[in-house]
């Protein structure tokens, strides 16, 4: 019998790191590539960015999903992009917001050869500047001229077809601006539209480099102001033009920041042209404004690509169409004369004596027409009248419970007037005409009705009870939410006219 020896048998200890813990997929594709990596995360904004770390459990310093926070975070990172230790590539931020001992530099846009493209576009990857038009958008740095230290970063539109200057919400709000707002009217291709709005002033606006600065004019609010940063220019479109390429570094990188005013003609400096370079046929044109460089024009030559979004911006037309830098006359009456049917030149309809109707008037129609209906009991009941645009009424129990305390307290010291009251409100209740209310059903708005009674100054027996709509709650009263309805009141002159045309007048009184 062989006897054989057994051999030896090495044992090595294999410990994951916590380096190899942290390899993840990236959480917004669920792909192997990293979210420094991530070209579609690049492209949102720093705030969304943030947001999306936190919800996800992302360290902000090694991308770990987790695993660690960024305080107690042992690895240690560099931006690819500026080779700075105190962020990862996933929170780089480009831009003016970038500190000035970062040793971030403009970058070019690389093209991987590996990737086959085809496509009729000759000047630029469309994969990257599909359909890119670029406007008249420039980068600007804005701050009230009694505070320059709280200034923001916006992109402003050049708008020549403008003879105002607007402003979004967001940027009145930023600053905290609470003025009143004022009535306007705002003309576009669209139509013409009345709009309200706040109207600030005193601000300063100065260009990306901080070589100019210029007061801008009255800023009206204005929620329609086009938001397509497809057509910011970048410094990217320009190095692939030979006749931009020396202006290509003057032109801001794409920053993170809202397309928030837009320029009119009221400020006649931010549109005068310094410098331009101009190119071939059909390739986009650069200028020199007042606030810096702007390129204008489609950056795919091929024509095979196009934008999404078509924006077109007229604010002053004549009634003709044609455009004009000045207001038009508000005054204007056009007249049009019918064909006269049997030589009658007036002629005479069944309206011709009856009141004119208003909007609200035919608003008011409309609702008793659609939403009035006849109960089980043959009554006819019909809705409040409400106005399309209207302030919601507050919850006034308090306020009608002090009035209610008050007219408690003078009943009790008048018994006839009590008594008078009390058969009121039997009457109406048996009627029909009033209900108590079971509950409120949940609903949103809570108005009460408080009455009080007046007494005629001949005829002391006849109590009558007014509901007192007219009363405010938070300076708003059930009145002001309703429509008045057409005025079916005779006219004086009426009267007197048909008292002409009978030997006998009567009159009564309807209950």
């Amino acid at each position: 019998m062989t006897s054989y020896q057994s051999k030896p048998i090495a044992v090595h200890k294999t410990e994951v790191t916590q380096k190899e813990v942290r390899e993840v997929l990236c959480p917004l594709h669920n792909t192997s590539h990293s979210l420094n990596d991530c070209k579609a995360f690049q492209k949102k904004s720093i705030e969304e960015r943030k947001k999306f770390m936190r919800e996800k459990g992302v360290c902000f310093k090694c991308c770990a999903i987790n695993q660690c926070i960024a305080k107690n975070c042992p690895e240690s990172v560099s931006c690819k992009r500026c080779q700075s230790p105190k962020h990862c590539t996933a929170l780089h931020m480009s831009g003016p917001d970038v500190p000035s001992n970062s040793t971030s530099t403009p970058t070019s846009m690389s093209f991987s050869s590996s990737e086959e493209v085809q496509s009729k576009c000759t000047k630029l990857n469309c994969k990257e500047f599909s359909g890119r038009s670029c406007a008249k958008i420039v980068l600007i740095k804005v701050y009230h001229n009694t505070s320059p230290g709280n200034f923001k970063y916006i992109y402003a539109i050049i708008d020549d077809q403008s003879n105002k200057s607007l402003a979004t919400s967001e940027f009145l709000d930023h600053f905290g601006e609470t003025g009143h707002e004022m009535e306007y009217t705002l003309t576009s291709c669209a139509g013409v539209f009345a709009m309200s709005g706040r109207r600030v002033h005193g601000y300063v606006a100065e260009s990306a480099d901080g070589q100019t600065k210029m007061d801008l004019p009255t800023l009206i609010e204005c929620h329609d102001i086009p938001n397509n940063r497809e057509e910011i220019p970048v410094p990217d479109i320009a190095q692939h033009y030979p006749h931009l390429i020396d202006v290509a570094h003057q032109i801001p990188h794409l920053y993170d920041a809202p397309i928030a005013i837009l320029i009119g003609r009221d400020m006649v400096d931010a549109h005068r042209v310094l410098d331009q370079r101009v190119g071939p046929r059909n390739t986009p044109f650069a200028q020199k404004l007042g606030l810096g460089w702007v390129l204008i024009g489609e950056s795919c030559g091929g024509g095979t690509h196009w934008s999404e979004m078509v924006n077109v911006n007229e604010t002053q037309l004549l009634i003709n169409g044609r455009a004009s830098v000045f207001e038009s006359c508000r005054n204007y009456f056009s007249t049009k004369e019918a064909p006269l049917e049997n030589n009658c030149l007036f002629e005479r309809t069944l309206a011709d004596e009856t009141r004119g109707l208003s909007i609200e008037d035919h608003q008011f129609l409309n609702i008793m027409a659609t939403e009035m209906v006849k109960d089980d009991n043959g009554h006819w009941e019909a809705p409040l009248p409400l106005k399309p645009l209207r302030q919601a009424l507050p919850n006034n129990k308090n306020e009608a419970m002090k009035r209610a305390k008050s007219l408690t307290a003078s009943l009790k010291r008048n018994p006839k007037k009590r008594e008078h009251f009390v058969q009121f409100m039997t009457k109406i209740l048996s009627t029909g005409h009033a209900e108590t209310v079971a509950g409120t059903n949940g609903a949103s708005e809570r108005w009460y009705l408080t009455i009080f009674g007046v007494y005629h100054a001949k005829e002391t027996d006849s109590l009558r009870v007014v509901f007192d709509s007219s009363a405010k709650c938070q300076g708003i009263s059930l009145n002001d939410t309703l429509l008045k309805g057409p005025d079916l009141t005779n006219s004086l002159l009426a009267i007197l006219l048909r008292f002409r045309k009978e030997l006998v007048a009567f009159m009564a009184d309807i209950q």
